[in-house]
């Protein structure tokens, strides 16, 4: 291992064997993942620091909390992603390095790698790891890639800004949704993208059932439907009775990115659903409270600002009423 360095995981492979069965020039050339994930262990993840910051020119990465990493890295829209690539500030590219950097230390911490090396453990989740390792490194040279075009004006290496994610993998993701990862009729290799549609899911069901706001039903009760947008239009105005674990702002700001993605089709960095993920656990499974999760404990909300929402949804509406369901919630009175 002494002999591995940074640039080594593109010949990364993830077979327990010192060597794969590549080429016999690449097995000259590549590297197992689980030595390379130990290489970046014993060097406290520097060799990936300094790259980033080598990329992006910087000397140290500030301080940034996760509201600021989600404000500074996620695009509602084209124009807003245009914005964001080319502020001089370099904003969107620490703010992703930082993410990019937090979330494989989060994951690949020393007690994955001895469960990892553990003789029975299963195969598919070397490849799990290491796909996502590879995936999440390659894309930096991507982040880096933007910043050379956007800032500095060099374009010898393509980079693109648009993700766009083919409905082909999509259909991957269906297959093993139905046969599961390991089977006869889908493939191995995690679409990590994929994921940004479950996160609009969570956000969506999770807000709607919280307030107990499915959708409207008109004077002749048929159920019309109710964007999203508009909960929460009315949660902002009430925001000072609502007890959220996480700023709504950034909620917010997570849904409409993901939005992209259900509509455009347009992918973002691996790393990105990956600290979400982290960053929504409490909005999604509530508080832990003596050691077990409490679903509702999650959003708390004063009776009157919920009377208020409700009444803010179905203004000049006569006779509508709120198709909803048992608030998942707590309501304080």
């Amino acid at each position: 291992m002494s002999n591995i360095k940074y640039q080594d995981y593109l010949l990364m492979h993830y077979s327990r064997n010192d060597k794969n069965n590549n080429t016999s020039i690449v097995n000259e050339l590549s590297v197992s993942f689980l030595d390379y994930f130990k290489y970046l262990l014993d060097a406290d993840f520097k060799p990936f620091e300094e790259y980033l910051l080598a990329g992006i020119e910087l000397h140290k990465f500030s301080n940034r909390n996760e509201d600021h990493i989600i404000e500074g890295m996620l695009a509602v829209t084209d124009k807003d992603l245009s914005k964001k690539v080319n502020d001089t500030k370099k904003n969107y590219y620490i703010c992703n390095a930082i993410c990019a950097l937090n979330t494989v230390k989060r994951i690949y911490t020393n007690k994955l790698y001895d469960d990892l090396t553990r003789t029975d453990t299963p195969d598919i989740a070397l490849h799990n790891y290491w796909h996502i390792l590879r995936y999440i490194l390659l894309d930096t040279s991507q982040l880096i890639n933007q910043y050379n075009i956007y800032l500095k004006d060099n374009h010898e290496y393509a980079a693109t800004t648009n993700r766009v994610i083919h409905s082909m993998s999509l259909h991957q993701i269906l297959r093993q949704s139905l046969y599961g990862q390991v089977s006869l009729h889908s493939f191995a290799d995690v679409e990590i993208d994929a994921s940004i549609a479950v996160i609009q899911q969570i956000i969506e069901l999770r807000i709607r059932r919280a307030f107990g706001i499915l959708g409207l039903i008109d004077n002749n009760e048929n159920v019309k439907p109710l964007d999203l947008s508009a909960i929460f239009d009315s949660l902002r105005k009430h925001i000072s009775y609502i007890e959220f674990p996480i700023k709504l702002e950034s909620l917010e700001r997570i849904y409409k990115w993901s939005n992209m993605y259900i509509h455009c089709g347009q992918g973002g960095f691996s790393w990105q659903p990956y600290f979400i993920e982290s960053f929504l656990k409490e909005f999604s499974l509530g508080k832990e409270e003596n050691g077990s999760w409490a679903y509702n404990n999650a959003i708390k909300i004063k009776k009157e600002a919920l009377e208020k929402i409700y009444a803010d949804l179905l203004a000049n509406k006569t006779d509508w009423k709120v198709y909803g369901c048992r608030q998942e919630c707590i309501i304080i009175e």
